[in-house]
């Protein structure tokens, strides 16, 4: 912003000391204000791009967060409320370590240490909805590198997972209709070749 700060009187006059004193602070509080609406505005706009970006997210179905060096959620959509079957303040903040059981955090334990050693990670992992229902998701952790000089230097990570449910449903259908195929086919030819093996041998 620019603009200025003028004093006007109908006749010259001789600033004194404690004059000079006075318009420096009058400076100063002027300065502070403009510097505290400029923080403000700062402020507002990174709230704002927060709230579009979780606008953005939120209607996605995939999992998406932001983790720091400490492992805990700085960000995260409405997914990761939904899979882990808790609200915002429960989550925001915390380590997954503190949200889930012991037992159930084993396996991912060493995956965060590994993306924050600069290692891109991916794994599957099954969670059980609000209704029970087991959902398997695809995981990747990609780690975030700081700015300037610390461009280096992991400072914590992004997590994307992906709902491979029904996908790995298709697959098991393949899968059992290509075996029941070769079990069904594999029986008439056995039967032809014993056949075909009689007529050889004179039979």
């Amino acid at each position: 912003q620019v603009g200025t700060l003028c004093l006007i009187d109908q006749k010259p006059r001789h600033f004194t000391p404690d004059d000079a004193a006075a318009l420096r602070d009058l400076a100063a509080a002027v300065s502070d204000q403009l510097a505290n609406k400029e923080l403000s505005q700062a402020v507002k706009s990174a709230r704002e791009s927060e709230t579009r970006l979780r606008q953005i997210t939120d209607t996605l179905p995939a999992l998406i967060a932001y983790r720091d060096r400490d492992q805990r959620f700085i960000f995260h959509n409405k997914a990761y409320e939904e899979v882990l079957n808790l609200d915002f303040a429960q989550i925001h903040g915390h380590t997954v370590g503190e949200l889930i059981s012991p037992n159930a955090y084993g396996p991912v334990h060493d995956k965060a240490y590994e993306v924050l050693r600069g290692y891109p990670v991916r794994f599957e992992r099954t969670y059980i909805t609000r209704n029970g229902e087991p959902r398997i998701y695809d995981i990747q952790y990609f780690p975030s590198y700081g700015d300037g000089a610390d461009a280096a230097t992991v400072i914590g990570f992004f997590s994307l997972g992906t709902d491979i449910t029904e996908l790995k449903r298709i697959d098991r259908m393949k899968t059992e209709f290509i075996s029941t195929v070769s079990h069904e086919l594999r029986s008439p030819l056995t039967s032809i070749r014993g056949s075909l093996g009689l007529i050889a041998g004179g039979v």
